[in-house]
């Protein structure tokens, strides 16, 4: 860079060139000699930003990273692409390459919706061709409730022989969607490995796979987050073309929920019509995908027991007793009946065996390990050669995190964030401090000096107090007001704090600037009164976004470190946690309300948070969050 030089008449740089200065005087002259030196050194001796690599990051412990690799980098990068179809489908018979689709969903890829319907299409025309009541043989893989817990089902593969091999079948009893995160890409695996194995994968239909539960739960939802609502329709079309049974090797019958109380023979089961989107309110159809063994089941209650009684937790069908079962296997000579439908804490269940044949008369099954990441429960799968029964039981594995309902981070963090905004606002509002309230010192609108005593006057008293009664402030509005604020900030009566505004030392023919200041006062209070009914609904928002954290957050099952220390009663409150989750969740496992039923809670509610937001008086906490 080249240097400046200066004269009295001409700066020189890269050639000269006429300044144009005339000084006026000696004090100008410096002031502006002195400008033009620091100017010029600020040109010749530049202060340049530092030299600084921004593809490394140094933390406050000295810790360098790269920039342009993930911070964490054992976390492997989510699969952005979708696969080309000369890649998915196979070219000579078009079957998707169901490994390389399992691979690229672990992945979190996506696929075309014209893929996706593709298989789903392909799925439903084998489903459509194959009878109510399926026979299947042995060796086989008895698999229960998945519910969109994709990373959970690929351990469970990995436990089991390929499909396929040495003629394993496979038997799923239903309830693929809903509840979890990745419910299309379960089906979509699952269709895919049908389309494969058409004599060795077979699929139930389970109580979730319908429109109504579909709807009222996530699998709806997560096919407009993901795809669109033409492969949600796709999806619940196939759904109404699943078998709904199977007789295994002959000696068991294998469905979704139970007997009912209209099922005398299995040829009863290929009366039905099954091709139906929802299942009805009551009979055959709705036993099957709906019914329970009776809480007595196992007791010497439950001999005396009616055969079959209301099933108050599902909202339809029924209750089976033991001697209900007992007969239908007696008549249809089969040995037991193989279920999910139920969450079980181990991952199965066997229930109370048979006097004659010395076998569990019920056997239920569930592959949904920590259910809902709120149950800590194992997970199983039965394996059968025709002589032994073996249990596989696994733990949930590890998965990616998804924020509850598939909302994305902008929508969830804003509460808290709008939350804070508010708390800043009160903070700035809140300008009087205890000290200022205890001073008592007042001025005049025209800024004269400070007093210290009381307004002189009866009239200019009497005056004060009449503005405190216009101001309109009631008891239960201070406390609405100071309820809002932060829990940081010092709690200061409203109408205390808005005192010194009005307690200004005035003269009589100052009426108008009183009222002047009593409406400032009103409309500070208007203000405050609305960002207290802000706070309240933000509040509000937040505790949801909390308590919906709290609930995906379990710990999969691991007791935590020191709780074997902390003694019995400690351990035995983490290990009944199964049981409190279940108890929590009885609402969400019954036949859901129709739209209207909905329609008319969700007006409820509305009034609920309204009448909250604008009086402080409800109670919202009670409010349980469905996942």
């Amino acid at each position: 860079m080249p240097l400046i030089n200066v004269d009295n008449e001409k700066i020189e740089g890269n050639g000269a060139f006429d300044s144009g200065l005339s000084i006026g005087s000696s004090t100008a002259s410096n002031s502006t000699s002195r400008r033009l030196q620091r100017a010029i050194e600020k040109v010749n001796y530049p202060k340049l930003a530092p030299d600084i690599d921004l593809t490394v990051y140094v933390d406050s412990e000295g810790h360098a990273y790269s920039t342009k690799e993930r911070a964490v980098a054992s976390v492997e990068p989510p699969e952005v692409t979708i696969p080309k179809d000369e890649r998915l489908f196979n070219q000579n018979d078009e079957r998707p390459d169901y490994k390389f689709l399992q691979e690229h969903f672990r992945k979190q890829g996506r696929l075309s919706e014209s893929q996706i319907l593709r298989i789903i299409k392909t799925a439903t025309e084998m489903f459509h061709d194959e009878p109510n009541l399926l026979e299947v043989g042995c060796p086989a893989v008895v698999i229960g409730d998945i519910h969109g817990q994709y990373y959970d089902m690929l351990k469970l593969l990995s436990l089991c022989p390929e499909p396929g091999k040495d003629g394993t079948q496979f038997l799923f009893l239903g309830d693929y969607v809903d509840r979890g995160d990745c419910s299309i890409e379960v089906l979509v695996l699952l269709y895919a490995m049908k389309i494969n194995f058409p004599k060795n994968i077979w699929m139930l239909r389970g109580n979730h796979e319908s429109i109504r539960m579909t709807e009222y739960f996530t699998f709806k939802k997560e096919c407009l987050v993901k795809y669109s609502i033409k492969v949600y329709q796709g999806a619940v079309k196939s759904f109404k073309e699943l078998p709904i049974s199977a007789v295994l090797n002959d000696q068991f019958l294998c469905v979704h929920a139970g007997i009912s109380k209209k099922l005398r023979t299995l040829k009863d089961i290929d009366k039905i019509d099954r091709f139906q989107y929802d299942f009805p309110s009551s009979g055959m159809f709705c036993d099957l995908e709906w019914s329970d063994p009776s809480p007595e089941y196992d007791s010497e209650e439950g001999l005396k027991d009616v055969a079959f009684r209301p099933n108050r937790e599902r909202n339809c069908s029924y209750y089976y007793s033991y001697n209900a079962m007992n007969s239908f296997l007696q008549k249809n000579n089969l040995l037991s009946v193989i279920r999910g439908h139920q969450a079980q804490d181990t991952g199965y269940r066997m229930y109370r065996k048979s006097e004659i044949t010395g076998f569990p008369t019920l056997i239920t099954i569930f592959s949904a390990p920590n259910y809902c990441h709120t149950y800590r429960n194992k997970a199983a799968a039965l394996l059968y050669n025709g002589q032994t029964f073996n249990i596989k039981q696994f733990v949930s594995a590890p998965s990616p995190y998804f924020l509850p309902d598939f909302m994305n981070v902008f929508e969830w963090s804003a509460p808290f964030v709008c939350e804070k905004v508010v708390e800043i606002m009160m903070s700035m509002l809140n300008v009087c401090t205890e000290r200022e309230l205890g001073d008592g010192e007042v001025y005049e609108e025209s800024g004269g000096e400070a007093s210290g005593g009381e307004a002189s006057g009866d009239e200019e008293s009497g005056d004060e107090e009449s503005g405190d009664e216009e101001a309109g402030i009631s008891g239960d509005e201070e406390s609405e007001i100071s309820g809002a604020e932060a829990s940081s900030t010092p709690s200061v009566p409203f109408s205390k704090a808005l005192r010194p505004v009005t307690r200004h030392k005035l003269r009589r023919p100052d009426r108008f600037l009183r009222k002047h200041i009593v409406a400032r006062r009103d409309g500070i209070a208007s203000k405050l009164r609305a960002i207290g009914r802000t706070a309240r609904m933000l509040n509000v928002l937040r505790e949801e976004s909390e308590k919906m954290t709290l609930l995906r957050d379990a710990r999969n099952g691991i007791l935590p470190r020191g709780v074997l220390i902390d003694g019995r009663e400690d351990l035995h409150d983490h290990l009944k946690s199964f049981s409190d989750a279940r108890e929590v969740d009885l609402r969400n496992e019954g036949l859901p309300p129709s739209e209207e039923e909905v329609q008319k809670v969700d007006e409820e509610k509305t009034k609920k948070y309204k009448k909250y937001i604008e009086e402080g008086t409800s109670d919202v906490e009670g409010d349980d969050v469905i996942l």
